[in-house]
């Protein structure tokens, strides 16, 4: 099932959880989880708040929606606590939808989340290429599904007074790199084209030529360093790993 075939649930586009001793005194990190899968994400939920209970330490947001970038202004509207933002995205197994989400992500204001947790079994040399693109920066932790939870919930919210060896997962900064992003016709081109739209169909929604679209299509293939998609995202599935849970960072 192709991502925007996905549709929120029934009722708000996202439903706040609250976790913390005292209402007046804002929790330090605000964390957003999307999974396609309403079992995992509820079942990431859970271990979050059951973590957390006693600390005050976190707000979670189960998002419903997969519209990363209308869901991050939603955020910013709703919350004007000063915490530090953290988004967990589970990637599906699909390696079209889990790219489709991926590029979403360089839709995402600059700097709204000061951390991004990418749960999925896929390669991190992949995972990365394809955040630097999007124009990911700040600190990016990948990390398999199958930690322990105590880990798992300690590597999605790093506790400051913790030592990194009780996090799992391999932890980047991201800096800036223009030459390896995309342009926004370029990252438009690719996720239509894992849409199944047509090149004609494209040009004529972008009101450009088809020749356009080609070089568009390519130039973004280009810094990922593929020559066409299904390269691409065979390379998602051929070179699966599972990342460690000691920390690679």
């Amino acid at each position: 099932m192709l991502l925007n075939n996905i549709h929120p649930l029934v009722g708000d586009n996202h439903i706040p959880h609250r976790f913390r001793k005292d209402v007046n005194n804002p929790p330090f990190w605000q964390v957003t989880i999307v999974d396609t899968c309403n079992f995992g994400r509820e079942g990431l939920r859970i271990a979050i708040h059951q973590h957390f209970l006693s600390s005050g330490y976190v707000d979670v947001t189960v998002a419903t929606t997969l519209a990363l970038p209308r869901l991050a202004i939603m955020m910013g509207e709703k919350n004007s606590s000063t915490g530090q933002r953290c988004l967990v995205l589970r990637l599906p197994v699909s390696s079209s939808e889990a790219l489709h989400l991926l590029l979403e992500l360089g839709m995402l204001p600059v700097g709204y989340y000061a951390r991004v947790v990418v749960m999925s079994d896929f390669s991190s040399t992949i995972l990365l290429r394809v955040l630097i693109s999007t124009g990911m920066t700040g600190q990016i932790c990948l990390i398999g599904d199958h930690l322990p939870i105590s880990r798992l919930c300690r590597t999605i919210v790093p506790v400051e007074w913790e030592s990194k060896a009780v996090m799992g997962g391999q932890n980047e900064v991201l800096v800036h790199q223009p030459h390896r992003q995309f342009t926004p016709a370029e990252r438009r081109v690719l996720i239509q084209t894992l849409q199944g739209v047509p090149v004609r169909e494209q040009a004529r929604q972008a009101d450009t030529r088809i020749k356009t679209i080609y070089t568009q299509r390519a130039n973004g293939l280009d810094k990922l360093l593929v020559r066409d998609i299904q390269t691409l995202l065979r390379q998602f599935c051929s070179v699966k790993n599972f990342i460690p849970a000691g920390n690679l960072g």
